[in-house]
């Protein structure tokens, strides 16, 4: 039981880094692809780009960390608790993916989003990796041998 836990806070940890990089990079691209944007230099524009997904990583971290990795942490760990070999096919992680990333996007969405649905469905994009990857890693492990 305290592996199947220790996994699914790892798996937890796995996705919410993942989901951060992908939220920070569509971020950035969406910045840089907005009209009006302009450039005293080409070295800023240059260097426009990793600072931005440099802040963009750092605060999608911070939310990722405060409001999705607590939730997504007890809904994998009630996953691994309930969990049978069949549930890493490849189509039964799909469908939990989606779920999951459903449950986590919503309260997100009602207090953070309601009013900017551009970004509502590019942070949903993110999310979806970020479970994706997570499931995929519980899965793995979840279904290797067990030592105990």
């Amino acid at each position: 039981m305290r592996r199947k836990i220790l996994m699914a806070f790892l798996a937890a940890l796995f996705g919410l880094a993942i989901g951060a990089i992908t939220a920070s990079l569509i971020g950035t691209v969406k910045l840089m692809l907005t009209p009006g944007i302009q450039y005293s230099s080409p070295k800023a524009f240059l260097l426009a780009p990793p600072r931005l997904f440099m802040e963009g990583l750092f605060w999608s971290l911070l939310g990722g960390a405060l409001f999705v990795l607590p939730l997504g942490f007890f809904l994998l760990a009630g996953y691994a608790m309930t969990f049978r070999s069949e549930r890493a096919e490849s189509r039964r992680t799909r469908v939990f993916a989606l779920g999951l990333a459903a449950v986590l996007w919503a309260p997100v969405f009602v207090f953070g989003f309601r009013t900017r649905p551009v970004d509502a469905v590019l942070l949903a994009v993110a999310m979806v990796v970020g479970v994706w990857t997570s499931l995929t890693f519980l899965n793995r492990r979840l279904c290797l041998p067990s030592d105990s």
